[in-house]
């Protein structure tokens, strides 16, 4: 699966919560 890059018309939060899933996504694949 590949996400999208930061969107700017999401809120902070959106942003945030898309980098921890980033983040575990990355770790678990690894």
């Amino acid at each position: 699966m590949m996400w999208p890059a930061k969107n700017p018309d999401l809120c902070p939060m959106e942003n945030l919560w898309a980098d921890l899933v980033l983040s575990v996504y990355a770790n678990v694949t690894v």
